[in-house]
């Protein structure tokens, strides 16, 4: 995350319809946009096993040749490790009052604030432009620390 600006922060999993049709918007996005506006993407699991999450995130199905097919497709970002991304999912639903997944929140990385928990309606809105990124004055929660 080094030199990086934003991290958006997505809670997702294998069983969730509308996560695994929301996953490919959020990498066409990624790769459209995440050099040129300085953010990464970090995937927090909320699926039910370690080998639902890796068939998840590794599956062919969800490669990049998929992107802009309708279902699937993770990006290049980062991934929590399976027994830490159950710990910090049940952590962030508390923080931020998430009562349900897919879920992508808007971090900067310099402050450690929070900028929006709708980063997911801001990214499908704006998809092909990133148009507002990072969308500030959608603020609505509390910073990292």
């Amino acid at each position: 995350l080094q030199g990086k600006k934003y991290l958006l922060v997505y809670l997702s999993a294998s069983w969730c319809p509308p996560c695994r049709f929301f996953t490919p918007k959020l990498a066409a996005f990624y790769e459209s946009f995440h050099n040129s506006h300085n953010f990464e993407i970090v995937f927090v699991s909320q699926d039910r096993d370690e080998r639902s999450m890796q068939a998840y995130f590794h599956n062919q199905k969800y490669s990049k040749l998929a992107v802009r097919g309708g279902e699937g497709s993770h990006g290049d970002w980062l991934a929590v490790p399976y027994e830490q991304a159950k710990r910090l999912g049940v952590t962030l639903m508390q923080t931020y009052a998430i009562q349900g997944i897919p879920m992508l929140l808007l971090f900067d990385l310099e402050t450690g604030e929070l900028v929006t928990r709708n980063a997911r309606d801001l990214v499908a809105r704006n998809l092909d432009t990133a148009e507002g990124f990072p969308w500030a004055g959608n603020t609505d929660g509390e910073g990292l620390r």
